[in-house]
């Protein structure tokens, strides 16, 4: 007599890690050990793969995004007006963060944005995006206050936040609260690639302050200088980020990548 992984001669059926079958009288759980997990290893070298293959393009529009923060710099003398170019230049650097990561998805699928239609999208949610950004960087500096790890953690928990607001169109609140779900159970992986991108975001500063200070007798040069070699990395952060959004979405949600490249439409 035939066990009972056949009924009526047909084939067993797959199974899914939650589902119960019957066996000997009993009952068992079957894991599947070949389902998908978040990687940094992936995450890290898709990252590299896509950038690589439009580097040029990621980093003008990088450029681009941050460029209006250079007219900031005429007629500044005080230290508040100072103040106020490093404030620019980050707002704008924000906006590039946001349309990198339009480009990300619609590069996934073959299509080819040009700069005036990425731009044009990223700034049409300027007001959200950087609201979005605020309370990040502001949750995130509160926790730091008290101690590093907390801040830390907070950096964890909203890290696919701005892409959240890009693709899925939604307010502050909804941007934040999705990126706590899409996180969970992934956050320490998230951690690790989160000190990777910010010892590149530092290394990127420091090397524009240092170039900057080489030509700091040519009026507006050394901020330009400073603007082009930290666009570079943080494009790149950017596509990093763009990337982990998408993984967590595909594995959690299931969703392909064709679903997440219809942004703005």
């Amino acid at each position: 007599m035939e066990s009972g992984n056949q009924q009526n001669g047909s084939d067993p059926q797959p199974e899914s890690a939650a589902e119960q079958t019957t066996e000997s009288g009993g009952e068992r759980t079957e894991s599947v050990s070949d389902a998908p997990s978040f990687s940094i290893v992936s995450v890290i070298s898709r990252s590299c793969n896509m950038f690589s293959k439009n580097v040029w393009f990621y980093w003008a529009l990088m450029l681009l995004a941050m460029s209006p923060s250079m007219f900031f710099v005429f007629g500044v003398s005080s230290q508040i007006g100072a103040v106020a170019v490093v404030a620019a230049k980050k707002v704008l650097e924000v906006m590039g963060q946001a349309c990198v990561a339009y480009t990300v998805f619609q590069l996934a699928v073959g299509n080819k944005p040009t700069f005036g239609k990425v731009l044009s999208k990223g700034f049409s949610r300027l007001a959200t995006i950087l609201l979005t950004a605020i309370a990040v960087g502001v949750s995130t500096a509160i926790g730091s206050v008290f101690f590093i790890i907390p801040g830390l953690i907070i950096s964890c928990l909203f890290f696919v936040a701005i892409p959240v607001c890009v693709v899925e169109r939604q307010g502050v609140l909804y941007s934040l609260a999705r990126s706590v779900d899409l996180t969970e159970g992934c956050r320490l992986k998230l951690f690790v690639i989160a000190l990777i991108v910010g010892f590149m975001l530092q290394i990127s500063e420091m090397l524009g302050a240092v170039v900057a200070n080489a030509a700091i007798s040519i009026a507006i040069l050394p901020f330009l200088l400073n603007i082009v070699f930290s666009s570079l990395p943080a494009a790149f952060a950017a596509v990093i980020v763009a990337v982990c959004y998408q993984e967590l979405r595909s594995i959690k949600e299931g969703f392909s990548v064709e679903s997440l490249a219809i942004v703005f439409d």
